[in-house]
């Protein structure tokens, strides 16, 4: 009976450390947490939880983003980190893009000075985005519309996949 409890904790002790070796990041902060947890992390790198909204606030690569925790089965799965500030220019949205879009080493998706966001969105049905996958690591990067005309943010999902 020993050896099998002995057996059983050494399996559960591998399982949650190859867990956390691959579990997808965000300022240190892994997916595959408690909600609790990560919220109670989030606050420790200085954001905050909106007392109205119940979103988490705070400041990433010098933007003012709303962080959303996706969970399954009690468990964060996506972080989500949404711009809070959209942005009027197309040719900004597009260098920001396009900036994600190489460091991610997808040449596919990068955007022409041509390409006309506002109609490829709206009217063509288009998903601008790029993806940055690595084992079980996956952070996907969207270009999403705002509500007023020709205003843009990049939405960005910290995703563990099994």
């Amino acid at each position: 009976m020993r050896r099998i409890l002995i057996f059983i904790m050494t399996v559960w002790l591998t399982q949650h450390v190859t867990a956390q070796q691959t579990a997808t990041t965000l300022f240190g902060i892994h997916t595959g947490d408690s909600k609790e947890n990560t919220i109670r992390k989030f606050h420790q790198k200085g954001f905050y939880t909106d007392r109205l909204s119940k979103v988490l606030k705070g400041r990433w690569q010098g933007r003012d983003v709303n962080v959303f925790l996706i969970t399954k089965d009690g468990i964060v799965n996506t972080i989500v980190v949404d711009d809070v500030e959209a942005t009027p220019s197309e040719k900004e949205i597009k260098n920001r893009f396009n900036k994600i879009a190489a460091t991610a080493g997808d040449k596919d998706s990068l955007l022409d000075d041509t390409e006309d966001l506002w109609q490829g969105i709206m009217e063509d049905n288009k998903r601008y985005e790029t993806t940055y996958q690595k084992g079980t690591k996956n952070v996907r990067y969207v270009i999403a519309k705002c509500r007023h005309p020709k205003t843009y943010r990049i939405v960005t999902y910290y995703q563990h996949t099994i």
